[in-house]
């Protein structure tokens, strides 16, 4: 399991940078030539998947803090995982990585709607603001 190696914060943060980056590229390749996708040899739907898995299990963990850096690899972590969404949405792929990422995002309202649960969560907070500044 790809996710449960990233146990350092630096290494999340880094892993999160190079699939950022990974998936600039991607986009720009995308968008050039739509048909560079479609060739037998490369299964880019299931790279998607893949990673969109591995992003929404890692950020599952990911915990934030109160230092500085664990904010930042949330954030990173979070911006890489939205790109990757973009990319499922654009391009395609199985949806394992797309229904656990769902899943990831949905998490803090299905928990707001148990009983006793009395006020908006500060990773409902997260996830939502990060969307709509997004």
């Amino acid at each position: 399991n790809p996710a449960s190696a990233l146990t350092v914060t630096d290494q999340r943060f880094g892993a999160y940078s190079a699939l950022s980056e990974i998936g600039t590229f991607i986009t720009r390749k995308f968008m050039a030539d739509e048909s560079i996708f479609e060739r037998d040899d490369v299964s880019i739907g299931e790279v998607i998947d893949t990673v969109l898995t591995a992003l929404s299990s890692s950020m599952s963990k990911e915990k934030g803090g109160t230092d500085a850096a664990s904010e930042k690899t949330k954030k990173a972590g979070f911006a890489t995982l939205l790109q990757w969404t973009s990319l499922f949405k654009q391009i395609g792929g199985k949806s394992g990585g797309y229904d656990s990422t769902v899943a990831y995002l949905a998490k803090p309202a299905q928990d707001m709607a148990k009983p006793g649960s009395s006020s908006l969560s500060s990773e409902f907070r997260f996830r939502v603001g990060s969307l709509l500044t997004s």
